[in-house]
C-alpha cells in the first residue's frame, strides 16, 4: 500500500490535486494514470518528482471529460511518495490475510 500526493496539470491548468492511497498495480481503480504508477515504482519514501506522461500512458484516445482533458493529450504531474507499507500476504480461497507489516 502506498500513499502519494498527485498534482496533475494540462496546459498549465491544475485538474487534479489530491492525496491518494492504493496498492501498487491497482492505481487505475482509484484514478491514477498508468504513467504515474509506472514512475512511482522507482520512488523512495518522501521522494518528489515531476513526470511528463504521454497520452498513451494517461487517458489515450478517449481523453477524460471529467477533467476536460482532450484525446491524445500529454500531461504533467508533480508526484510525492509520502509513505508505503510492505505487507506479507497469504491467499486462501479468495480471502486475503495480512500476516506481517514491515515499517
Amino acid at each position: 500500500m502506498i500513499l502519494v500526493h498527485v498534482k496533475g496539470k494540462y496546459c498549465g491548468r491544475v485538474f487534479e490535486d489530491r492525496d491518494v492511497g492504493f496498492i501498487l498495480g491497482e492505481g487505475s481503480e482509484v484514478g491514477v494514470v498508468e504513467g504515474v504508477e509506472l514512475g512511482l515504482r522507482r520512488f523512495t519514501r518522501n521522494e518528489r518528482a515531476r513526470l511528463r506522461v504521454t497520452s498513451q500512458l494517461a487517458y489515450g484516445h478517449e481523453g477524460c471529460p471529467k477533467y476536460d482533458i482532450p484525446a491524445d493529450a500529454d500531461l504533467d504531474y508533480e508526484v510525492e511518495l509520502q509513505d508505503f507499507v510492505k505487507v506479507y500476504c497469504h491467499h486462501d480461497s479468495n480471502k486475503l490475510f495480512v500476516l506481517h507489516h514491515l515499517q
